[in-house]
């Protein structure tokens, strides 16, 4: 999960972690070989237009070749580098999974489950999200941290409470705009065209809505402040569409920050695979990013959304 920040502090923001982000989605083999056939191509073409089918030939099989190289190197390189001590910066009090700063991961057990097969491509790929995962703003940027199961809130970022809580993909309950309305003080529009409603009160708006200030308790869904939810999904674009689990209808988040100022919106997506076309969207308007306050992510590997078939 990832959470990035468009309150100003002294290091980051959402445009530089969403482009970082944004480096980790792009397959590092499609890099390599688009790499590769330029670098073919102004050896073996000078003055003319195409490349030869056994140059593109030798290319691809160099490929693996390639790869395997950088990952031996790269691990040759972890493997000398001195050990460095990994703590969670909230120990010995940290609730849920939530993890803030540098992410403490274990040594790989070559050779044993899950690293099964050698996959160089991933192995560059899990760098890229390494990077992305690590965190650029410190707790004393953020006033304090608020751990709560996989979210860390930037205290400093959560002052606005003339705001609106944009929470994209909700299930049976979504403690994440319950928060954002009982700890936080705001509003919040759900959305998700999946939910089934005999489980999912705050979908089915059978929630205590708009109740007041600490009249919830934290065992059942409540809001103390108002939301309202939706049978929509999000995407890349607005459509309709049909998949196995039958007819959806999406909307994108453009039209939802349509009549939205400057970091005015907090937003939390977890929509199963259908992120990351809304993130390139959202890289390319300045103007949607300029929007958002906060946004908490859950990011998904190897997803076909429905999305993608439409």
């Amino acid at each position: 999960r990832f959470l990035l920040y468009h309150y100003p502090p002294p290091s980051g923001s959402l445009v530089m972690g969403l482009h970082r982000l944004e480096s980790g989605h792009v397959y590092p083999v499609v890099l390599v070989a688009l790499v590769a056939f330029l670098a073919a191509a102004s050896e073996t073409s000078k003055g003319s237009t195409c490349i030869s089918r056994e140059t593109l030939d030798a290319v691809n099989e160099s490929q693996p070749a390639l790869l395997q190289r950088n990952a031996r190197a790269g691990n040759e390189q972890r493997r000398h580098a001195p050990e460095e001590e990994c703590v969670p910066t909230c120990m010995p009090n940290c609730p849920g999974s939530a993890r803030p700063g540098k992410p403490c991961l274990p040594p790989a057990n070559v050779g044993g489950w899950p690293y099964m097969t050698r996959t160089e491509w991933r192995t560059e790929l899990g760098e890229r999200i390494l990077k992305a995962a690590t965190a650029d703003v410190q707790e004393q940027d953020c006033g304090g941290f608020h751990l709560f199961g996989d979210h860390v809130f930037c205290l400093n970022a959560m002052k606005e409470t003339n705001a609106m809580a944009l929470s994209y993909g909700i299930e049976r309950r979504d403690r994440w705009s319950e928060k954002m309305s009982n700890l936080f003080h705001v509003p919040s529009l759900l959305y998700d065209c999946f939910a089934d409603l005999n489980f999912s009160p705050p979908m089915a708006n059978t929630a205590p809505n708009g109740v007041g200030a600490g009249a919830c308790v934290d065992d059942v869904p409540c809001y103390e402040m108002p939301y309202a939810s939706h049978r929509i999904c999000l995407g890349a674009s607005a459509a309709v569409i049909d998949s196995r689990f039958g007819a959806h209808q999406y909307e994108t988040l453009e039209s939802h920050l349509l009549d939205r100022g400057p970091l005015s919106t907090y937003v939390k997506m977890d929509v199963e695979g259908s992120e990351w076309d809304v993130l390139d969207h959202l890289l390319k308007h300045e103007q949607l990013q300029n929007k958002i306050r906060t946004l908490d992510m859950e990011v998904h590997f190897g997803f076909s959304p429905d999305t993608q078939a439409a």
